[in-house]
């Protein structure tokens, strides 16, 4: 009955809170940053198979994930997401 209550009257709650449970399930990386303000801001998450991370750049292939600063590189990193298993290559 209290379930039911909660149901009807907070339709953005609900929908906050699966996507809450959803983003904790999905492989993701969270910004950091000296400024507690600032840190965990961004999510950016890593779809099934190679997911790219570098710098944007003029070439045709883009990274998935586009960063920006003095240590980050064209082809930064690439993530492999299979089978509930996630690992990383430096480039």
């Amino acid at each position: 009955m209290v379930l039911q209550y909660v149901l009807n009257h907070s339709g953005n709650l609900v929908v906050k809170l699966v996507q809450i449970l959803l983003a904790v399930q999905t492989p993701h990386l969270v910004n950091l940053n000296e400024d507690p303000l600032m840190s965990e801001c961004l999510l950016y998450y890593l779809k099934d198979g190679l997911t790219k991370v570098g710098q944007p750049s003029n070439s045709e292939i883009q990274p998935d994930i586009q960063l920006s600063g003095a240590h980050i590189i064209n082809h930064h990193c690439t993530f492999a997401n299979r089978d509930g298993a996630t690992r990383y290559d430096v480039m």
